[in-house]
């Protein structure tokens, strides 16, 4: 059974006050801890006279993976543009780049407004196809456009597919 996030948090801060009072235990008792889930503020913790309430709060949110695939008649690919409110960490991109006539590639770079990562050309044994994989560690923030440029010397028509993934979280 999974508990949810919120539970495993108040679990954790009993079990850490639980540690504290022990190692305090000869200094007199330790505090005392509540639970009531029913209330926004579920953990209070008793220290006589006083009472005290601990604020959980700004949990890290959870990671939302994702994937986008594009492809395009042409050297330039617009992959997607990341939404509002989310930031993209993304973790890899490949791209395959096809021209019937041959093709020779310079370089394949991944871009976003806040950054990028070239990726490695490799020219597949055939001719007419280059491949390029990365494991990255990209950062796309709300509204970034994200693109794969291929410099190349080909005779058109050419297509160029590109594939990103990574995971989702709220933006700051």
């Amino acid at each position: 059974m999974d508990l949810p996030r919120s539970a495993f948090v108040i679990v954790t801060v009993v079990a850490g006050l639980a540690i504290f009072s022990s190692a305090m235990a000869d200094q007199g008792p330790g505090p005392l801890v509540t639970l009531n889930p029913a209330t926004p503020n579920p953990v209070t913790v008793t220290n006589l006279p006083a009472v005290q309430t601990v604020t959980v709060s700004n949990l890290p949110a959870v990671q939302t993976p994702f994937q986008r695939f594009a492809q395009i008649g042409g050297d330039v690919v617009i992959i997607d543009h990341v939404p509002a409110g989310e930031r993209w960490i993304i973790q890899h991109a490949s791209v395959k780049y096809s021209c019937p006539n041959g093709t020779s590639v310079a370089d394949i770079a991944l871009s976003t407004s806040s950054g990028g990562d070239w990726m490695v050309p490799q020219p597949s044994p055939g001719g007419g196809v280059v491949i390029a994989k990365s494991q990255t560690l990209v950062i796309a923030n709300a509204l970034d456009q994200i693109t794969v440029f291929v410099e190349s010397v080909s005779n058109p028509p050419c297509q160029t597919f590109a594939f990103i993934s990574g995971v989702s979280v709220p933006a700051h």
